[in-house]
């Protein structure tokens, strides 16, 4: 797979991964320039941190970035589902966009239906090993990692679209 841009920095795909849990994710925690961007398709289970833990359920997205500890617990009755995308950065530019993203070591939340519909096309292709399947993870990856940039910082989107006068 390609480097994919966001700003002026650039980062490597290391690994995408998709489907449910057979049982739960020893803690761990990866390198001072990776990221895990974690969306829960289905199911139920528990993310622990160093310092919480917190409910996942089917639309949860969470990022663990450098140095962040975390386990994952699945429920046994519904064993949770996700897409995981492992990213480690690989040049850093001075921009506002990357520098939101890599600030950013720990988030947790709700996807969007956006974000929802990106990583729901990254599940189908994601062991596919084809010049098409390499070009559209790349892509789905940057504009995910985009979209999160936003949903850290909504101001960096711009303009709210108000056209009144002040």
């Amino acid at each position: 797979m390609k480097e994919l841009h966001i700003g002026k920095s650039a980062y490597k795909i290391v690994n995408i991964s998709s489907g449910k849990f057979g049982s739960d994710i020893n803690g761990h925690s990866h390198g001072s320039e990776s990221y895990e961007i974690h969306f829960c398709f289905e199911g139920k289970g528990q993310l622990i941190t160093d310092s919480n833990s917190f409910e996942l359920s089917e639309n949860s997205l969470y990022i663990t970035g450098p140095n962040i500890w975390h386990r994952q617990v699945i429920d046994k009755e519904n064993p949770l589902g996700e897409t995981c995308l492992y990213i480690q950065k690989t040049s850093t530019g001075n921009d506002v966009l990357s520098g939101t993203f890599n600030a950013t070591h720990f988030w947790i939340g709700q996807a969007s239906e956006s974000i929802k519909n990106l990583f729901t096309q990254l599940h189908h292709i994601a062991y596919q090993n084809s010049l098409y399947a390499n070009e559209k993870q790349t892509l789905l990856a940057e504009v995910i990692v985009a979209e999160l940039s936003f949903f850290y910082s909504p101001e960096l989107i711009g303009d709210s679209g108000d056209t009144t006068d002040d």
